[in-house]
C-alpha cells in the first residue's frame, strides 16, 4: 500500500469519504458498484442540468439516507482535494479498490504521478503559456481518470482557463472521474466515452467550464468560417492530362512480372 494509500486508512471514518462509501456497500453491494454509482451521480450533479436522466437513473435502488451519505462523501472528497491540490484523488482510490488481474483484464493501469508531471512537461512549456497567456488545446485518447491532464493543469496553475482537454475512454466510470476532477478543478474540458482506436463516440459531455470560455462557441464559429471559404475560394479549373511527345511504342505483349 502506497504511504497515500497509508494515511488515508489511517483517517477516522467521518472524515474519509471512502469509508462512508465503504458503509453503503456493506448494506447494497461490492464497493466497486457503490463508487461507480457515486461517481455517476456526481458527476451528473456537477454537470448543471444537462445529465437529468443519468442522475436519476444512478440513484434507482439507494435509499434517501445512502444518498445523504453521498452527499456527506461529496463534501469529504472535495475537502480532501483542497488539500493535495491536483492530485487524482478518485484515480488512486479506484486502483485500490479493483484487483489487478481484473485491471489488467480491463486494460487498466494507473499512471504514477511521476510519470504524468514528466508527460505534462514534455507536451508544452508552461512557462510561455503563462508568459503568453495564449488558450492551447490538448487530448488524451486514453485518459483514465484524468490524472495526466491533471498535471498538465497543475503545471500552469493558476492558469487553468488557458487549457482546452479533450479526454476519451472506453470506461464509464473513468470517463465520470475525469469529469469530475477537471470540473472541480475548473479545467475546461470535453468527455467522450469510446474506443479511441475505432474512432467510436457512445457519449459526450461538456463541463462548466468549457462553456465558460466559449469553447463550443468557437468550434461552430470556425466551422462556419471554413463552410463560407470554401463556398468563396475559386476553385481550379480541372487540367488535361497531357500526353508526352515522342512516347515511346509499348514493347511486345504486357505480362506479369515475378519477383523470384
Amino acid at each position: 500500500m502506497s504511504p497515500e494509500h497509508k494515511k488515508a486508512a489511517s483517517k477516522p471514518s467521518d472524515t474519509d469519504f471512502r469509508a462512508v462509501l465503504r458503509s453503503i456497500a456493506h448494506t447494497r453491494s461490492s464497493i466497486v458498484s457503490v463508487f461507480s454509482d457515486f461517481c455517476r451521480i456526481v458527476a451528473c450533479s456537477l454537470a448543471v442540468g444537462t445529465r437529468e436522466d443519468e442522475y436519476f437513473d444512478a440513484i434507482k435502488g439507494y435509499s434517501k439516507s445512502d444518498l445523504n451519505q453521498f452527499a456527506k462523501a461529496l463534501g469529504l472528497l472535495v475537502h480532501e482535494m483542497e488539500s493535495r491540490p491536483f492530485e487524482d484523488v478518485l484515480g488512486m482510490f479506484y486502483t485500490e479498490i479493483h484487483s489487478a488481474v481484473t485491471r489488467n483484464d480491463r486494460g487498466e493501469f494507473y499512471t504514477p504521478p511521476a510519470i504524468s508531471s514528466l508527460m505534462a512537461r514534455l507536451a508544452f512549456d508552461p512557462e510561455k503559456i503563462k508568459t503568453d497567456q495564449t488558450p492551447f488545446s490538448i487530448s488524451d485518447p486514453c485518459c483514465g481518470s484524468g490524472g495526466i491532464i491533471l498535471s498538465c493543469a497543475e503545471a500552469i496553475a493558476p492558469h487553468v482557463y488557458l487549457m482546452r482537454a479533450t479526454l476519451q475512454d472506453i470506461s464509464p466510470v473513468a470517463c465520470d472521474m475525469a469529469y469530475i476532477n477537471t470540473t472541480l478543478w475548473g479545467i475546461p474540458a470535453e468527455i467522450i466515452l469510446g474506443d479511441t482506436l475505432k474512432l467510436e463516440c457512445l457519449d459526450r459531455w461538456t463541463n462548466i467550464h468549457w462553456h465558460r470560455v466559449g469553447e463550443e462557441q468557437r468550434r461552430k464559429s470556425l466551422k462556419i468560417l471554413d463552410a463560407i471559404r470554401d463556398l468563396t475560394q475559386p476553385h481550379a479549373a480541372p487540367t488535361e492530362d497531357v500526353e508526352p511527345q515522342n512516347k515511346p511504342p509499348p514493347a511486345g505483349p504486357h505480362i506479369q512480372l515475378k519477383l523470384f
